[in-house]
């Protein structure tokens, strides 16, 4: 029975392994469609973090190392994906304490990330084709998103990639999926002084749709 299947009307959401469903759930205000969408995402845009990071580090770029294991981090923590997050918050911190057992601490994280990965993409079939469900659009809802995702990137805090999500479930239908695409790309390559000019754009977007 995959995440989508239907049971009474509501979607059913099973366990899965490493990952506390109710916590996530409870972060994204109880919207099922917006987490399976973002379990989706964290397995699109995370599985490959443990080698970003390894290459960063041959590089010498311990700063971009450090910051892509606090996305990570903030992500699943979000997600309620406990034991990576405590896997990217042990990296995280040895790599800004410059500490030698950073290799093992990336091998860790690595093995954690992997078997997430699989056990969260096992129970996903299917899931990418299934539309979530547009609500109406609502301001009121548009302008908390805004204000938290504003927050977090004034911050440059990895979280904006969450926040992101729930302002385009709030805004999608009102605002040229192009804008926020670009906004998106700006966010993932942590452009965030950039990401804040392209928000700002895609704010007066929506408040000439709703005069």
């Amino acid at each position: 029975m995959g995440l989508l299947s239907k049971s009474g009307g509501e979607s059913f959401l099973p366990q899965i392994a490493g990952v506390n469903v109710a916590d996530g759930l409870n972060r994204v205000a109880g919207n099922r469609n917006l987490y399976v969408k973002l379990l989706s995402q964290f397995v699109s845009q995370q599985a490959g973090a443990a080698t970003q990071i390894a290459a960063a580090l041959d590089a010498g770029d311990h700063k971009l190392a450090e910051r892509i294991a606090h996305t990570v981090k903030g992500v699943a923590g979000t997600l309620g994906i406990s034991e990576v997050q405590s896997a990217a918050q042990n990296l995280e911190k040895g790599i800004r304490l410059g500490l030698d057992s950073v290799p093992m601490l990336l091998d860790q994280f690595a093995i954690t990330l992997r078997i997430q990965v699989n056990s969260i993409t096992q129970a996903l079939p299917g899931s990418g084709q299934t539309q979530p469900v547009t609500a109406p659009f609502d301001p009121e809802r548009a302008a908390s998103a805004v204000s938290r995702l504003e927050a977090l990137l004034e911050a440059n805090d990895g979280e904006s990639q969450e926040a992101f999500q729930v302002l385009h479930e709030a805004i999608v239908g009102v605002v040229d999926t192009r804008h926020l695409d670009d906004l998106s790309e700006t966010i993932n390559n942590f452009e965030f002084d950039q990401a804040l000019v392209k928000l700002q754009e895609i704010v007066q977007l929506f408040q000439r749709h709703g005069q």
